[in-house]
C-alpha cells in the first residue's frame, strides 16, 4: 500500500502540472488553478505566482488521466508480456483502472474512519463537518508552479525620503477660516437699527437687493396700459368718433343723434 500510495501521489502531482483537473473516479477531482503574484501587507510584500490545488466532490466524472498515467508506468516497468497477441496498452489500462479504483476505495475508507488522508509530497485531504465535506490542503513543500521555482516573497521597504515625483507635487492649500470680529452688544444694536432705517430699494449690508413681488409689477403694468389707451382715445377722439359711435350706440340711436345734430 505504501508503494502504491507514493506512486499514485507522484503521478497525481505530475499530472496536475500538465492538466487543470485530475479525477479520483467516484470520489471527486483535484482542481488546479494558477494565481498571479499578489501585493500583501499594505504593499510591503509581493508574493510570487503560484498554483493552487483544491478538491471538488462535484467533479465526479472520470477523465482517466490518472489511469492512463499509471498504465504507462506499468508498461514501462514490464519487460515482456505473457500473451503477445493482446494489445499491451489495453492490457495495462485495464489493470491500471482496477488498481486506481482500489486506491480510491482505500482513500475514502481512511477518510471516513480517521478524517485525514496524507498524499506524500502533495498535501493532506480531510473530511470534516456534519456534512462530511472533503477538502484538500497543499503541502508547503510541494512545488506545483515550475515557472515560479526558487522565487520567494519580495519585501519592499518604504522610502525614507520623498521621491522626485512627490517633491514636484505642491502640497494642497487648506482654506483658511476668516474669523468675524466680535462686537459688543451696543454695536450689534446700532447695526440692526441702521438696517431697519434703510429703505426697501436700498441694498442691505449683505449686498442683496430686495425684489419687488411679481404680482405688483403685473398690476402696475395693467394700470399703465389703461392710462395710455385712454390718452390715445382722447387725443384722437375726432378720428375715432365714427368708430366709437358704432361701438357705443345702436343703429336707431345713431339715427336719432344725426337728427338732433341736423336741427
Amino acid at each position: 500500500m505504501n508503494n502504491h500510495l507514493a506512486t499514485f501521489s507522484r503521478l497525481i502531482k505530475a499530472q496536475l502540472l500538465k492538466h487543470n483537473r485530475v479525477s479520483l473516479p467516484g470520489l471527486g477531482s483535484f482542481i488546479a488553478e494558477d494565481q498571479p503574484s499578489k501585493i500583501m501587507d499594505d504593499g510591503r510584500l509581493i508574493s510570487p505566482p503560484t498554483r493552487v490545488i483544491t478538491f471538488s466532490v462535484k467533479e465526479t466524472w472520470n477523465d482517466e488521466i490518472l489511469e492512463r498515467a499509471y498504465a504507462t508506468e506499468l508498461e514501462g516497468s514490464m519487460l515482456e508480456l505473457e500473451d503477445e497477441e493482446r494489445n499491451p496498452s489495453k492490457l495495462f489500462l485495464e489493470q491500471a483502472k482496477k488498481e486506481v479504483a482500489q486506491f480510491v476505495l482505500t482513500v475514502e475508507s481512511q477518510l471516513r474512519s480517521s478524517g485525514v488522508f496524507h498524499f506524500p509530497d502533495l498535501g493532506v485531504m480531510k473530511m470534516e463537518g456534519r456534512r462530511r465535506e472533503i477538502s484538500f490542503f497543499t503541502s508547503p513543500d510541494s512545488d506545483l508552479a515550475p515557472r515560479a521555482f526558487g522565487l520567494t516573497p519580495l519585501s519592499i521597504k518604504p522610502l525614507s525620503s520623498p521621491s522626485k515625483l512627490q517633491k514636484s507635487i505642491p502640497p494642497a492649500i487648506k482654506p483658511q477660516k476668516i474669523e468675524k470680529p466680535k462686537g459688543t452688544g451696543e454695536t450689534k444694536k446700532a447695526v440692526s437699527m441702521e438696517k431697519k432705517k434703510l429703505p426697501k430699494s436700498v441694498k442691505n449690508t449683505d449686498g442683496v437687493k430686495k425684489r419687488t413681488p411679481k404680482w405688483l409689477l403685473a398690476v402696475l403694468g395693467v394700470l399703465v396700459a389703461i392710462v395710455l389707451l385712454l390718452l390715445l382715445v382722447y387725443v384722437f377722439r375726432e378720428e375715432l368718433k365714427p368708430l366709437l359711435e358704432r361701438v357705443l350706440y345702436t343703429p336707431a340711436e345713431r339715427e336719432i343723434l344725426r337728427t338732433l345734430q341736423g336741427t
